[in-house]
């Protein structure tokens, strides 16, 4: 990757948007102006963007191509996904309801299940802890 950014920085325009980003970052000094706030954006709107780019290619390509001999495990997951996407209308809110409850319901059965190996490893863990010798009544 660095040799896909290095020839942009060593430009006279790469150089100039570094420096002005860079002057940009450094008014924050002066005090929380409106600048600032513009470098900031871009700075997480880029870093945003550049994540999402390497998480699709990297991530989720990659593991799509290994679920194509049986696409009904591809399916759920993405109408949940997209059913997501109606949450961003207030007046279709009601349509990714149906996927926050999945979400929700999943994070419930989690949470118990850590719940209940927490409590039975808190009493059942001396038995069973390889630092406890076992001994033998005589």
């Amino acid at each position: 990757m660095d040799a896909l950014l290095a020839p942009f920085l060593t430009e006279p325009v790469g150089m100039m948007v570094a420096f002005v980003l860079t002057l940009l970052v450094f008014s924050y000094l002066l005090g929380d102006n409106p600048l600032f706030r513009l470098a900031q954006a871009l700075f997480v709107g880029v870093g945003v963007g550049y994540g999402i780019v390497v998480v699709f290619h990297y991530v989720l390509i990659p593991r799509l191509l290994l679920l194509t001999t049986n696409w009904l495990l591809v399916v759920p997951p993405l109408l949940l996904g997209l059913l997501l996407w109606f949450k961003l209308r207030p007046s279709w809110s009601w349509v990714g309801n149906v996927s926050v409850a999945f979400i929700l319901a999943q994070a419930r059965r989690w949470l118990s299940v850590a719940h209940y190996l927490a409590h039975w490893c808190r009493r059942c863990g001396p038995l069973c802890s390889p630092s406890t010798p076992l001994t033998t009544r005589t």
